[in-house]
């Protein structure tokens, strides 16, 4: 893996195994922050569980999301040694190549247990500030080298947590830097979901609106008078089939391609499933 050479001989910085960083930092091992790693529960989901229990999917963007997680049933002393406690780093170790070393943290304890494909990292709080990592091992330059750290399977990717802890480097400024970094980012992010919300409600907003415009109940005062009934039609509207007003072609393109093909773009089912139109 190429290192970042971001900041290269600029004065006051040094060359490490993870790029070059300012000289009052460290670069140490994963596992030189680590007070203890576990594997997660292998059991199998069940409708009349007792407990949550949270896997790849419920890791998202460095946060553990707890929607559409499954039920498991387990003893009280199985609970209390794989409940999610506070600051607890949940590592995907297996996957496809794109989902591995996927990370997230526990900001509070969670009612929850975690799978076997998951691995819980306790972090050393006398060295490592529990936001600041999160942030590293989910900005790109970290996400790279964990990928180059998989070892590929038939179907699925591995990343050994002795290997990780081992051979990913990360960097280390003093405590108190790492926790300035790690309260800036998070005043981003609280930011950003702001506008998230202000985007969603907007766009429920629009849907409303669409509803009330394509069905003429609501019109401009020029063009006549809103309907109030279901099935009715405003004044001067009309009811069409499709096919007299569009042309319907159906594709015959067969998406394997052959060498002596010309190369073109296709437009398939997800495109139109995701998007609103296309370009």
């Amino acid at each position: 893996m190429r290192m970042s050479t971001r900041n290269e001989n600029r004065p006051g910085y040094k060359k490490t195994r993870v790029g070059w960083i300012p000289k009052e930092w460290e670069c140490v091992p994963f596992g030189y922050i680590i007070r203890k790693s576990q594997y997660g529960l292998s059991i199998s989901s069940s409708e009349d569980g007792n407990v949550l229990i949270i896997g790849m999917s419920n890791l998202q963007e460095g946060k553990i999301v707890l929607k559409d997680a499954q039920k498991v049933r387990v003893s009280d002393d199985e609970y209390e040694k794989f409940r999610i406690k506070k600051y607890d780093l949940i590592f995907n170790r297996t996957n496809s190549l794109d989902l591995v070393g996927k990370t997230a943290l526990a900001i509070g304890d969670i009612e929850c247990v975690f799978a076997s494909y998951l691995v819980r990292f306790t972090l050393s709080r006398s060295c490592a500030y529990p936001f600041f990592v999160a942030y590293y091992f989910n900005q790109n330059d970290a996400v790279l080298r964990l990928k180059a750290l998989a070892t590929p399977g038939v179907s699925q990717c591995n990343i050994n947590p002795t290997t990780l802890k081992k051979h990913f480097h990360i960097p280390l400024p003093p405590l108190p830097e790492q926790k300035k970094i790690a309260q800036i980012l998070s005043a981003w992010d609280r930011a950003i979901e702001q506008v998230g919300k202000l985007i969603d409600a907007k766009q429920r907003l629009k849907k409303g609106l669409m509803q009330q415009f394509l069905t003429g109940r609501m019109r401009f005062p020029e063009f006549g008078k809103p309907v109030r009934g279901k099935g009715e039609l405003p004044e001067g509207w009309r009811e069409v089939q499709l096919k007299d007003v569009a042309a319907i072609l159906f594709s015959g393109v067969d998406k394997k391609s052959r060498p002596v093909q010309k190369k073109v773009r296709l437009c398939n089912y997800m495109d139109v499933y995701n998007n609103n139109y296309i370009t």
